[in-house]
């Protein structure tokens, strides 16, 4: 712990901070990135390969993981992310790049699709029924009877056939769905459904909201988009819905991968009605955001709706503590080869953070003074942010001490460690003190208002040259129902990097040191 009262310093002291960049950090479970590229089996999934599906190098392609083959009718398969699990209360974009090409058509039309699903993490892994239940929904017609996904508590469908959407009883499938509305737009639907019933996988799997990808015209009196009004169980139309890319990604022979994003936020589970909000969007293969879904969409965990034989009933989805996240895709009668070349899950309102790097003058011998150079507020400029029960959708943000948990802030490594530092503590003061050998002494200290971070070479003969540390801290715990004062929000680590040169000039070491600060 430095003593105030020795704070001479004859250092020349230039702050510079940039923005951090988005990547994968080993002692952190978010952000997470899964590659699914490559001729073996991915290691960080699991899969179910149900008949029809390809297998071996049919299956595990330089790009990506092959789930459905073009020529093969009624395949399915799909897999989750064996080491995630994410909380209910957690707040998460899920993007995934996929590609839909070649297959034969059916009443002019390819298919089926892709699904992204939510299960309870709970729940042994089972995928739904094949061809327009995408993996994900169930079917209950006796001649071809199919369970829906074990545990669902969501799903999305991306229907390139466009079956996905509809209450059907024909043609051996039986399930809830809608009924009765016809659309600008058969094909090309993004289709959300709920989860299960209760505990019975052979009901529920309600859907909430489709909309087609063609961009939907007022003047048309057919719908475009349908949203289930979860007081009386019926539609609500709409003729107008923006563009978004066709699902289909294969254009004049040449296919293309677009990627797909899904946000999901949850209401606050001290809330009378528990429930999510969500969002999605459609990229092009050129990484422009072309589309999505106008407005937000809310998920309750009960309401009313109709079951497949159209009889009102009150649907009750799974209460669950965390899911587990995958991805299915199915063929039918049409078929396409569905291709998912990768998929990342990112926290909403993770902390943001800054990197900062100080100009560490070097003198030439002669001075028998110790120096040290120091950052006060090294968060400064940082994103934090705090729960507000009264508005859940937009918490509160902020870098000072009614945002940040000092008492949390830790000095780590590149990969988010903590270092081997020792601790020592006043009344009201705290330090995490690290010596790196031959580089010099890190300390940092905090109180419950702020923190400080010094650095004291080890001796007068430094090499020019760029020397790093990393700091990490959470949000304030506001006991709200809000996850951000959890582990999993910690910041990223930020690096603090002392950039030793020597300069044209120093300072004089009895004026104030002047801190030069760029963002």
């Amino acid at each position: 712990m430095k003593n105030m009262k020795y704070n001479l310093v004859i250092l020349l002291i230039g702050l510079l901070t940039f923005q951090g960049l988005f990547a994968q950090v080993e002692n952190r479970t978010f952000p997470y990135h899964a590659s699914l590229e490559g001729t073996s089996a991915p290691t960080n999934i699991v899969e179910e390969i149900k008949s029809g599906a390809p297998t071996g190098s049919n299956r595990y392609t330089n790009e990506g993981l092959r789930l459905t083959y073009d020529t093969n009718k009624h395949a399915l398969s799909g897999f989750y992310l064996k080491d995630l699990e994410v909380k209910m209360n957690y707040a998460i974009e899920i993007d995934f790049t996929f590609a839909t090409s070649d297959g034969r058509e059916y009443y002019g039309t390819y298919g089926d699709g892709i699904s992204l699903f939510f299960f309870d993490a709970t729940a042994s892994f089972s995928l739904g029924s094949t061809g327009s239940g995408v993996g994900y929904a169930y079917n209950s017609s006796p001649s071809n009877r199919q369970a829906g996904l074990n545990g669902a508590y969501l799903g999305v469908n991306l229907d390139v056939f466009g079956d996905a959407k509809g209450r059907m009883n024909s043609g051996g499938v039986k399930r809830e769905g809608i009924s009765g509305i016809t659309f600008q737009k058969h094909d090309s639907h993004i289709t959300i459904r709920g989860g299960q019933h209760q505990n019975d996988r052979y009901k529920g799997y309600p859907v909430i909201f489709s909309q087609q990808t063609q961009s939907g015209r007022q003047s048309n009196p057919d719908a475009a988009t349908a949203k289930l009004d979860f007081d009386t169980g019926e539609f609500e139309e709409e003729s107008y819905s923006p563009s978004v890319p066709h699902l289909r990604t294969e254009y004049a022979n040449t296919t293309r991968f677009n990627k797909f994003s899904f946000t999901y936020n949850p209401i606050h589970s001290q809330y009378e009605e528990k429930g999510s909000i969500l969002q999605f969007y459609v990229r092009d293969s050129y990484g422009a955001t072309s589309g999505g879904n106008s407005g937000a969409i809310f998920y309750k965990n009960s309401f009313r709706t109709r079951d497949e034989d159209g009889a009102l009933y009150t649907f009750k989805g799974k209460d669950i503590n965390s899911y587990k996240i995958g991805i299915a895709a199915s063929t039918g009668d049409a078929t396409e080869t569905h291709i998912i070349k990768d998929i990342s899950v990112r926290l909403v309102h993770a902390p943001v953070t800054k990197d900062k790097k100080i100009i560490l003058c070097l003198t030439d011998g002669g001075d028998d003074r110790e120096g040290y150079v120091s950052i006060k507020d090294p968060f400064r400029g940082a994103t934090f942010y705090v729960g507000d029960p009264g508005d859940p959708g937009r918490p509160k943000l902020g870098d000072t001490y009614n945002h940040i948990d000092f008492k949390s802030v830790r000095l780590e490594d590149e990969e988010g460690y903590p270092l081997d530092y020792r601790i020592e503590q006043s009344a009201t003061t705290w330090s995490q003190i690290y010596n790196e050998r031959g580089v010099g002494e890190w300390d940092l200290t905090y109180n419950e208002f702020g923190a400080t971070l010094y650095f004291t070479p080890a001796n007068r003969n430094m090499e020019e040259g760029d020397y790093d540390i990393y700091i990490s801290a959470k949000s304030v715990e506001k006991n709200d129902g809000s996850p951000f004062g959890y582990e999993d929000y910690r910041s990223r680590p930020t690096k603090i990097t002392v950039q030793a040169k020597h300069c044209k000039a120093v300072v004089n070491p009895s004026l104030p040191i002047r801190v030069i600060e760029e963002e």
